[in-house]
Formats: structure tokens, C-alpha cells, sequence
């Protein structure tokens, strides 16, 4: 019995000096920056990140050093968080963390060795720096494997003429008896192009991708896998939201055949030897919308190319090559005969439709007056016309700045008139001249005149002014030696003081009105004012819209747009019910926030397939995949985070 006292009494003791669970830390601030790669080749673009951590409210952007060898874009900022726990030697060990990434994208202007000086940020009293990294730029070898030739086809100078640049891709062919294969079909990995224009510049409308690269996509056919280029990081679609691991690159097909000598004319590295290559073309239409000078970049090429086959094995190099780039001029409509009301529209059957509201003021009252422009042409490039320095409306009217709405399939602009004097009859016609591309004249429109009663300013004698809006005035005080003139008797004044007794009681009342609301919209603060669960509680409605709204524009075969908003939907359900800053999250974030919401790892998966294959809509595949398949992802994503209380 002692004994076992003696024990109970030792293990008491061990109990009462262990350690308790440490309480948890936060994790020092730090700032490090990362490179995507730290070699490429000259013309190409790398990845720079900075990762901030546990810093309180870092900017939303963060400044780099100057720096002359290279130019920096900023991309974005995104956030993530962590929570860490461990037992050592029997103590619970536990720290949370959160970090914000900034991403830019650094494009090098020399070959060499680069140096990016380490980035600095200054916040919260602190100071925190990172570290410097050096990026290897290796210049493009010399090398004729590969041979780029872009030009441009035609028909006219001006806007709204279309033109078509083509691209062809010179590559030597096999040796021996494998000269009129294809030599990428006998190649692991496609041959990597990036291509400016495939995002077209500013001024310059194209087809759409589902018109343009969609035809050309490899399908296969008897070999055992398709063969092609691939083109600026494509992915391929997929036949089904449950295929696992990340899509295969796209490949295009650009028609590859034995060139001859009439495709090597023009090309200066090619004289004389066209018939050792195979070209590869690729065209693009584009339709100028306005005048001015494109610069269309010059394309990319990365990868492995067959050199030579010694018996069966195919000797590769690899080879990076960058072509030069596309200058397309748009010649501006001619300054002979340009009328003054030119305001930069080109194309043909324009119309411009008057309105005025109202049509019935005073001198100086300000009146809305709307001009619509509707035509074949650039119509939402065409600037406003200049009302101010038409002589027809300065004479009648003060014409104020208009505003331009070009969100409508007709834009419209809008002007704020005054009428300068009374008995002005009507708004003058508007003009506007465009520039008939097909005729290569001008031709001036006139929108119709609007007929408008302007009357003189109304003025108050003394008689209006004490009567008062109902003519019940006191007219005994007014006298012709003016207001009160010469009133020597108090009883003819009214007493006109305030009743004490009936401001007190309606001070008391405004008083006791007022502690009433106070505490009704406390309460209703207190209830409906956190953002966190208004967010929460409107999470499962956004997301149904979005979802409603993706579908919506694949039935409209927008799916760039269809899988943009798609990937929307799932990623701010994440962010809202997870209190993610809005917009903040990639892809791999909001997966990582749902797993922390305790959502299925089956769930989980599903939604992670369904993101991937968003790219697939771009190229018209698996659209199937989008309907009763994607409902019930969101239907079951919804379901779990309802049942664990984060949608409310």
C-alpha cells in the first residue's frame, strides 16, 4: 500500500512539472526572391518572384530596384496562409504563418550575365531585404536548321482593308532516305512556338481562337500520337472532367510540306536552298480599325530538331531562334479635302441619330442632348464631333464637354446644352464625315434639327416675394415705401418668436428617436455588418450566377470566356467562404483553402480536374464535360461547405 502511494505520489509530481503546450507563435518577418528559371535564351521572358512573409499589410505593389538590363512587368499579388503543429520531446509545438507573393515577369535586353538586386520593403517599422540573384542570357547560336519568315498580304492601306500576316517556319529536312518525312513526327517533344500576335495588339480586331487555331489542332490520325508545334503554352482539351494529371500541350498542325523554290523567293537565307526544307505556314487575318503604325513581335522557336540520323537513331540539337519583327503601317483617311468635322470614322452607310431632353426650357437651363452613331465601320473608335466649334450651335448654345458611351453595340454621346438667349427655335443638325474606304472619299452626315421653345427667365417684384408661392401673404405690411415702411404701430406686427413649450417637446421626441435608431442599427451591425459573413452568406448565390453565366456563354461558343468564368466561380467560392482577400487566390491556392474547410479529398479532386480542363474550352473540346458532370461538382461542393457552416 505504501509502495503504490509512494508511486501515485511520484507520477503527481512528473504530471505537475511537465511542460504545458506552448502557446502559438507567429513566424518571423522575411522577404525571398525566387527566378522561374535562371537560364534562357535571349528573347525570351522568365518569372521573378517575391515572396513577403508575416508582415501586417504589405503594399499592394511592391517596387523593384531600377535596373537597365532588363524591363519588369508586374503581374499580380496573391496570398497564402499556413498553420503548423508538432510535438518535441513531449511538448506541442505550434506556429502560424501567411505570406503575399508578388509576381512580375522581367524581359532582358542583353545577353550576359544579369544581376536583379535584391528587393527591399519597409513596413510596420521594419525593414526587410532579400537576395540577389543572377539570370544567365545566352544569345541565340548560329544555326540554319530552323528559318523564320513573316510576311503580310494586302489589299488596301486604310482602315477596315483586311490584312494577313503569314508566318512560315523553314525547317531542314531529314537526310537520306527519310527526305520527304515529316522529321516531327520522329520527335519526343514538339518544337515550343511563342507568337506575340496571338494576342492581337491594340487597334487590330482578328478572328477569334475558336476560328483560327481550333481547325488546326492535331488530332493523330494513323500515327500513334499527333505531331505539330506547340504554340505559346496551349493546352490540349480533354474528353472528360475525370481524366487525371495535367493536359498535354496542344499540338498544331501548320501543314508542313517540301518547300519549293518559289517559296524560298524573297527570303535571303534561303537562296538557292529552299528545297532542303520543309515550311510550316500559319495564317492570321486582321482588320486595321483605325490609323497608325503595328508592330506585329517577331516569333519564337524552342526545342529539339533532328540534325542528322546515323543508322537508327536521330541526332538532335537543341536550337532557339527568334524572327524579326512585322511592321504594319494603316494609312490615316487624306488631309486633302478633309472636312473639318472629320472625327476618325471609316467604312461605309453611317447614320447619326439626334435627341434632346427637355424641349421646353428657360434661357440658361441646361438641356441633354444625345447624338447615336450606328454604321459599317469602327464606329467605337469614332471620337465625338466637336459641337463647341460649330458655328450653328455657339451661336445658340454654351456646349459643355460630352461624355462617350461605347459599352452599346452604337455608341452614343452625350452633351450638356444651355440656351444662350430666349426665342431660340430649334437645335441645329449635327454633322459628322467619315471616310469611305471603297469609294476612298469623304461623305458628311446630319443628324435632323429638333425644334425647342426657349423662354425668358421669370422675374420676382416685391409683391411676389412677401405674398409667396400661394398669394396668401400678409399684404398690409407691404406698402409702396417698401417692406414694413413707416409702420409706427406694434399691433400691425406680428409676433413671429418661437413657442418654447413646442421646441422643447420636439427636442424631447427627436431625442428619443434618435437612442432608438442608434440601437436598431446597432443591433443590425452586430448581426448583418460583418464582412466575413456577408461574404459567406452570398458565396453559394455568386457562384451559382457565375456558373449560370459560363454556360451561358458556351452555349454562345464563347468558351474562352465560358472557361474564364467557370474557373471564377470555384476559385471566389473558395476565397469568400474561406475570408480570402477577393480576387487574391490562383488556382492551387483555393484548392489548398478548400482542404483547409475540411472539403473531401474526393470533392477536392473533382473540382481540381474540373479547373484543369477549363483550358480544353479554348479549342472546342469537351464541351460535354460541362453540363451534368460540372453541376454536380458545384452541387457537391456546396453541400459540404454548407454542412460545415461556411456558407452562412
Amino acid at each position: 500500500m505504501a509502495a503504490r502511494v509512494i508511486r501515485l505520489a511520484l507520477l503527481l509530481a512528473l504530471a505537475a512539472a511537465a511542460p504545458r503546450p506552448a502557446a502559438a507563435q507567429d513566424a518571423a518577418p522575411a522577404l525571398r526572391a525566387e527566378l522561374g528559371r535562371t537560364r534562357i535564351y535571349q528573347g525570351e521572358s522568365v518569372d521573378y518572384y517575391v515572396e513577403v512573409k508575416n508582415v501586417e499589410d504589405p503594399p499592394a505593389e511592391l517596387e523593384l530596384p531600377p535596373a537597365e538590363a532588363y524591363a519588369a512587368e508586374f503581374d499580380r499579388r496573391s496570398s497564402n496562409s499556413s498553420n503548423f503543429a508538432m510535438w518535441v520531446n513531449g511538448r506541442r509545438v505550434s506556429q502560424s504563418s501567411w505570406s503575399f507573393v508578388y509576381h512580375w515577369v522581367l524581359t532582358p535586353k542583353r545577353a550576359g550575365e544579369i544581376e536583379i538586386p535584391a528587393p527591399e520593403l519597409s513596413a510596420g517599422g521594419l525593414t526587410l531585404r532579400g537576395q540577389s540573384l543572377t539570370l544567365t542570357v545566352v544569345e541565340p547560336e548560329e544555326q540554319d536548321l530552323v528559318i523564320f519568315d513573316t510576311r503580310v498580304e494586302r489589299t488596301g492601306e486604310y482602315p477596315l482593308q483586311p490584312l494577313t500576316v503569314v508566318l512560315r517556319v523553314f525547317v531542314k529536312r531529314l537526310p537520306g532516305s527519310h527526305r520527304d518525312e515529316d522529321s516531327l513526327a520522329y520527335v519526343s517533344e514538339a518544337p515550343r512556338l511563342t507568337i506575340p500576335w496571338v494576342d492581337p495588339p491594340d487597334g487590330l480586331a482578328a478572328q477569334s481562337f475558336d476560328d483560327w487555331l481550333s481547325p488546326l489542332l492535331a488530332r493523330g490520325g494513323r500515327r500513334l500520337q499527333p505531331c505539330g508545334f506547340a504554340i505559346n503554352e496551349l493546352r490540349a482539351p480533354r474528353a472528360s472532367l475525370f481524366d487525371f494529371g495535367a493536359p498535354p500541350l496542344a499540338l498544331f498542325d501548320l501543314g508542313g510540306r517540301p518547300a519549293t523554290a518559289a517559296d524560298g523567293a524573297g527570303v535571303e537565307r534561303l537562296t538557292g536552298r529552299a528545297a532542303e526544307y520543309f515550311v510550316y505556314t500559319l495564317r492570321r487575318e486582321f482588320t486595321p480599325l483605325r490609323a497608325g503604325t503595328f508592330v506585329l513581335g517577331g516569333a519564337t522557336i524552342k526545342g529539339a530538331i533532328i540534325e542528322d540520323v546515323k543508322g537508327r537513331d536521330a541526332v538532335l540539337r537543341d536550337v532557339f531562334d527568334v524572327g524579326k519583327a512585322t511592321v504594319v503601317r494603316v494609312a490615316d483617311a487624306p488631309r486633302e479635302g478633309r472636312p473639318a468635322s472629320f472625327c476618325g470614322a471609316f467604312g461605309q452607310d453611317f447614320a447619326l441619330a439626334a435627341d434632346l431632353q427637355p424641349r421646353r426650357a428657360r434661357a440658361g437651363d441646361p438641356l441633354t442632348y444625345t447624338l447615336t452613331l450606328s454604321g459599317k465601320g469602327n464606329v467605337h473608335q469614332v471620337d465625338p464631333p466637336d459641337l463647341a466649334a460649330d458655328a450653328a450651335f455657339g451661336a445658340r448654345f454654351q456646349v459643355e464637354k460630352p461624355t462617350v458611351d461605347r459599352e452599346r453595340s452604337e455608341p452614343v454621346f452625350t452633351y450638356s446644352l444651355r440656351p444662350l438667349l430666349a426665342g431660340v427655335t430649334e437645335v441645329p443638325p449635327a454633322s459628322l464625315s467619315f471616310f469611305d474606304v471603297e469609294e476612298g472619299r469623304y461623305v458628311t452626315i446630319s443628324s435632323e434639327a429638333i425644334p425647342i421653345e426657349v423662354e425668358e427667365i421669370a422675374s420676382l417684384d416685391g409683391a411676389d416675394i412677401v405674398r409667396g408661392a400661394d398669394g396668401a401673404g400678409r399684404t398690409p405690411l407691404r406698402r409702396a415705401e417698401g417692406l414694413l415702411g413707416n409702420v409706427t404701430d406694434p399691433r400691425e406686427v406680428q409676433d413671429d418668436g418661437a413657442d418654447l413649450r413646442f421646441l422643447g417637446g420636439y427636442l424631447a421626441a427627436l431625442v428619443a428617436a434618435y437612442g432608438a435608431t442608434v440601437g436598431l442599427v446597432a443591433r443590425w451591425r452586430r448581426v448583418h455588418g460583418d464582412p466575413a459573413r456577408l461574404r459567406r452568406r452570398l458565396a453559394e448565390g455568386r457562384a451559382r450566377q457565375r456558373f449560370g453565366s459560363a454556360l451561358a456563354l458556351l452555349a454562345a461558343s464563347e468558351r474562352a470566356a465560358a472557361a474564364a468564368e467557370l474557373r471564377a466561380a470555384f476559385v471566389d467560392l473558395a476565397a469568400d467562404s474561406s475570408g480570402a482577400p477577393a480576387g487574391a487566390l490562383t488556382v492551387p491556392e483555393a484548392l489548398a483553402r478548400l482542404a483547409d474547410l475540411g472539403v473531401s479529398q474526393a470533392v477536392a479532386a473533382a473540382v481540381s480536374d474540373l479547373l484543369s480542363a477549363c483550358d480544353g474550352l479554348c479549342y472546342g473540346g469537351a464541351e460535354a464535360a460541362f453540363g451534368e458532370e460540372a453541376q454536380a461538382v458545384l452541387e457537391a461542393l456546396l453541400a459540404e461547405l454548407r454542412a460545415r457552416g461556411r456558407l452562412r
